[in-house]
């Protein structure tokens, strides 16, 4: 046992969440409806929108769209990543997700699997990935100049 400081941590369970082995008991409940696993597994008590409705600074990306699958946790990711930079403050707090602040990248692969009509199955990992993604495009807007329309006006 040793202890790391961090300021950011982010973990993928797999296939068969194990929520009780990583967050304390509090942010947790048995039998919820619409998490996509069974109601005997622990899940994170959220908002709806994968935020913890017990301590908002902790989000459970896709715990709330498991269920949807596919494309939608990719583009939950995506969108999940957007809310945790406003949190951060890296993208102000007024300008609302859409379309069109997913990376560039992200939108031309989901017009081209569109156009192919190719099912894609993803998973919990895509969207953390994806949710990442955006964090650090927002917080290090140098690196990635197309994110300049989510800086904050002052």
């Amino acid at each position: 046992g040793s202890l790391l400081q961090a300021d950011a941590v982010i973990l993928a369970t797999g296939f068969e969440p194990r929520y009780e082995e990583l967050v304390p008991r509090r942010f947790l409940s048995r039998g919820q409806a619409g998490k996509g696993v069974s109601r005997r597994h622990l899940t994170p008590l959220t908002d709806g929108n994968d935020r913890s409705s017990v301590d908002s600074a902790l989000f459970f990306v896709g715990a709330d769209h498991a269920v949807n699958g596919g494309m939608a946790m990719g583009m939950q990711g995506w969108s999940c990543g957007f809310r945790i930079a406003q949190a951060l403050g890296y993208i102000c707090a007024s300008t609302p997700f859409s379309l069109e602040v997913l990376p560039e990248r992200q939108r031309q692969v989901i017009t081209m699997r569109r156009r192919r009509r190719i099912q894609w199955v993803a998973g919990l990992a895509t969207s953390v990935v994806a949710a990442l993604s955006f964090v650090l495009a927002s917080r290090f807007p140098s690196r990635f100049p197309s994110r300049s329309l989510l800086r904050c006006q002052v």
